[in-house]
């Protein structure tokens, strides 16, 4: 659990958020801690972008993210640096081989081993490849998933607790597309792919962008958008039980075929929670499916006429899930959570900042840090809250500072069980150069 301490939290001059704007437990005492200085964690020259960062047991940290070394395009590798808790940045490295990467995902297990996953373009055609990092240790080289002949890309990977990897991506083979998915047994190599359902895309470029969770016992959770208008299509998602096979797909969004942005994960009690936006009416929506139970109907979980963005997804502990995304007409960042059986009323993070990029984390004991992108001349700003409170005012990440410029939504968070320890990572734009910069929230 984060640390606490019962002094009023403190609003920022330049941003207008109340403390008590969570309608959470006001008996709750707010988190203390203060975001430390961003440092640079690629190397100049890297034109690096993109990066997702992991979090284990303990609070070390694992980064990925593409780089195009010396400006060439035709050699964009991935990168990754580590962070043990309390340290520093370790010298990146490169863990692509041959092709140009893209879309690089990372996961980590309680123990500290991570898994990296990426699209590979080469001979013309793209495969998803992925790379597997002992506690401590180096990365392997890397293995492709995909089959040879398929076209492969988007993946998206997750650990359980006993050090099982599952990699979910999608596939065109002679102009249909389908979910794909495999896996690797801890300390052992990557299974065939099998099949989780075809897809009514035409190709990658409609992007079906599939998403995965895996509970601790095993259980699989994946959803993804069956494309019908560019990237915007039905949302779909599919459960797996430990040990056994995918089951078939259910359809989880209204008619239509005007969403995207599907996110999954699955909490301590084993309940499947699914959001999306529903892009026809910018409203977020939510399905849950119980163990044992059906996919509920969607709930709307945004305000209507705010013009929501896409959500982003994280759980935590028993029964919480937080859901964080930015309002585009209200110039704000909104979220809502789900505690026990049912979604609680959106409730406000941050005002009068145009937001995108959201990331949310959350402790095993509930407490959660967003952070985002402020479309406002480039600053990335986070916010926390404690278990049952109300987020606090937010904070900035990094000083704003003419021209150095947040890049596009390029922005992630992750936070260890206890809540101990909270990584944020972006990548900025510095003169002719983007760099991956990183900062740390020790939170007791």
């Amino acid at each position: 659990m984060f640390a606490r301490a019962t002094a009023a939290c403190l609003l920022l001059a330049t941003i207008a958020s109340g403390c008590g704007d969570d309608g959470g437990d006001s008996g709750a005492p707010p988190l203390t801690a203060a975001w430390q200085a961003p440092v640079d964690v690629s190397r100049p020259g890297d034109h690096a972008s993109g990066p997702r960062v992991a979090v284990d047991g303990r609070g070390d940290a694992v980064a990925v993210w593409t780089a195009a070394p010396g400006e060439n395009a035709s050699a964009v590798v991935v990168q990754s640096a580590a962070r043990p808790v309390g340290g520093s940045w370790q010298r990146p490295v490169t863990i692509s081989t041959r092709g140009s990467a893209s879309s690089p995902e990372i996961a980590v297990d309680p123990k500290g081993n991570a898994v990296a996953a990426w699209t590979s373009y080469a001979a013309r055609r793209s495969s998803v490849q992925a790379a597997i990092r002992g506690a401590g240790g180096r990365w392997s080289a890397p293995v492709r998933l995909s089959a040879a002949g398929d076209t492969a890309a988007r993946p998206h990977v997750a650990f359980d607790a006993r050090g099982n990897v599952l990699a979910v991506w999608q596939r065109t083979r002679a102009g249909r597309s389908s979910i794909r998915s495999a896996r690797r047994p801890a300390g052992g190599r990557w299974g065939r792919s099998v099949a989780v359902a075809k897809i009514s895309t035409r190709g990658i470029a409609e992007s079906a962008t599939p998403r995965v969770a895996v509970d601790a016992k095993g259980n699989a959770a994946a959803t993804w958008i069956t494309a019908t208008i560019g990237n915007m299509g039905t949302v779909q998602a599919a459960l797996k039980p430990a040990g056994g096979a995918w089951r078939a797909p259910a359809t989880l969004s209204a008619g239509g075929g005007r969403s995207l942005a599907s996110q999954i994960v699955i909490d301590g009690a084993g309940n499947a929670v699914a959001a999306w936006l529903d892009y026809a009416s910018r409203v977020v929506r939510g399905a849950v499916h119980a163990p044992g139970g059906r996919w509920s109907r969607p709930k709307a979980l945004s305000r209507p006429r705010q013009v929501a963005g896409g959500p982003m997804l994280a759980t935590g502990g028993r029964n919480t899930t937080v859901a964080v995304w930015a309002n585009l007409a209200s110039a704000s960042v909104a979220s809502a959570t789900r505690r026990g059986g049912g979604w609680q009323a959106t409730v406000g993070v941050a005002r009068g900042i145009d937001a995108f990029g959201t990331a949310v984390a959350l402790d095993a004991g509930g407490d959660a840090v967003a952070v985002w992108i402020g479309n406002d001349g480039g600053s990335e700003q986070g916010a926390v809250r404690a278990a049952g409170g109300a987020w606090q005012a937010p904070a900035e990440l990094a000083p704003r500072t003419a021209g150095l410029e947040a890049s596009g939504a390029d922005i992630s968070v992750a936070v260890d069980p206890q809540g101990r320890n909270a990584v944020a990572v972006w990548s900025r734009p510095i003169g002719a150069d983007s760099f991956v910069q990183a900062t740390a929230l020790p939170l007791g």
